[in-house]
């Protein structure tokens, strides 16, 4: 069963991003299964631009694209990936079924899902993996940002400056960072990761992920 990921897995916790690519993952050993399906529907396989390779790094290189439109012109391209569950860094335990949000009507009646959690401790560990060069760590720091400002703290106006005083306080931003650090320490994680916990609860608690650990610059993004 295909997992849902990247902004499909954000649109669940109320991020408002554009799904352009519609992203799943599959289990490693049944990616060439799924690759030939999508192949004998009829969906030209359609492998990232070098621009795409710059700019997304392995989250475009460590997917297989299947184009979705009839056109292939950038601007109107839409596509469906698949990539090895293993490269998420997610578990089978780490998910749960649920009913698929982005097709309507859908030929499934259920589909695997990270828990919220595991999408926080999964971005993490990738963020740790790669070098603070490295267009990955780029991708996903903007999307953790987004995830905290939009499910942590609950913010539909996204950023808000803290030397907007006024703001800040009309909008209950303390508040709203106190829940949400106490929201992420109720949760589960993997007990070898204790870092992933105590990271994260500064990044909520600090709105900062710049603090986040790195991959030394001179290890590549396909070690």
């Amino acid at each position: 069963m295909p997992v849902e990921w990247l902004t499909l897995a954000y649109h669940r916790m109320n991020v408002p991003v554009v799904t352009v690519d519609f992203c799943y993952l599959i289990q490693d050993r049944d990616l060439e299964r799924a690759s030939k399906i999508l192949e004998e529907l009829g969906l030209p396989l359609s492998p990232p631009s070098r621009l795409s390779s710059l700019t997304r790094g392995d989250l475009y290189s460590k997917g297989r694209f299947y184009r979705i439109t009839q056109s292939s012109h950038p601007a109107l391209l839409q596509q469906l990936a698949v990539f090895p569950l293993s490269f998420s860094t997610l578990r089978l335990s780490d998910l749960e079924e649920a009913p698929p949000c982005h097709i309507s009507p859908s030929r499934c009646s259920t589909i695997l899902v990270p828990r919220v959690a595991s999408v926080y401790a999964s971005i993490l560990r990738l963020i740790r993996k790669y070098s603070q060069v490295d267009p990955v760590r780029g991708v996903l720091m903007s999307d953790l940002s987004q995830l905290v400002r939009h499910h942590l703290y609950k913010l539909e106006c996204g950023y808000i400056d803290p030397s907007e005083e006024e703001r800040w306080e009309a909008l209950g931003i303390d508040k709203r960072i106190q829940d949400a650090v106490k929201e992420v320490e109720s949760w589960d994680w993997r007990e070898t990761e204790g870092w992933i916990r105590k990271a994260f609860i500064e990044v909520v608690a600090s709105g900062n992920v710049e603090i986040l650990p790195y991959a030394p610059s001179s290890r590549t993004s396909s070690e």
